[in-house]
């Protein structure tokens, strides 16, 4: 049976739950947003009318503050072999680092440059970059996923009111599927 087309993670659009305001932010151990779990640090599910996402009308903010950096995780049930996808923007990041893990393993991805010097730092003129991952594991079983911040460094734009700054990693679109493994 061939079923690489199907869909493995629950909510990777972030559009649940819906946010009438222009952010949502949801702290550690928080399960509020269907199929996620808040591992450390907050996020916050941010409105289009706030920043524009990759898809849909929602994205979700992995916060980075001083000290304080984000993760989120998801199990699902899947087969040895899996393709994840999805976008990743930044907002106010000089430098970061952005860990991918399946079951404890993954991939480290430096995240830099996503603003170029002649380009405006603001979130409406951002940069989404497109992220393929193809993750193998021993067998078919339960998984999980945890999508972390392991390194940040903000970008000074020297707002003077830092009350509405939105500063982190962006996610959208993410998905997981099958893929086959000889």
């Amino acid at each position: 049976m061939n079923d690489t087309g199907r869909q493995l993670v629950i909510n990777g659009g972030f559009e649940l739950p819906l946010v009438d305001d222009l952010t949502q932010r949801f702290e550690a151990g928080d399960r509020s947003i269907p199929g996620w779990e808040i591992g450390s640090g907050a996020v916050q599910i941010v409105n289009h009318t706030r920043l524009f996402p990759h898809e849909g009308y929602q994205c979700l903010l992995l916060e980075c503050e001083q000290g304080k950096l984000s993760s989120i995780a998801q199990s699902f049930a899947g087969p040895a072999g899996v393709s994840i996808t999805f976008m990743l923007g930044a907002s106010r990041v000089r430098r970061a680092v952005l860990e991918v893990l399946l079951n404890g393993r993954g991939s480290i991805m430096p995240t830099t440059d996503f603003w170029q010097p002649q380009e405006t730092a603001f979130t409406h003129d951002m940069k989404w970059r497109h992220v393929h991952l193809c993750m193998i594991g021993p067998v078919a079983r339960e998984h999980r996923l945890e999508i972390r911040v392991a390194e940040f460094e903000p970008l000074d734009d020297r707002q003077a009111d830092p009350r509405h700054r939105l500063q982190g990693l962006l996610l959208d679109d993410l998905s997981i599927k099958p893929v086959g493994v000889p």
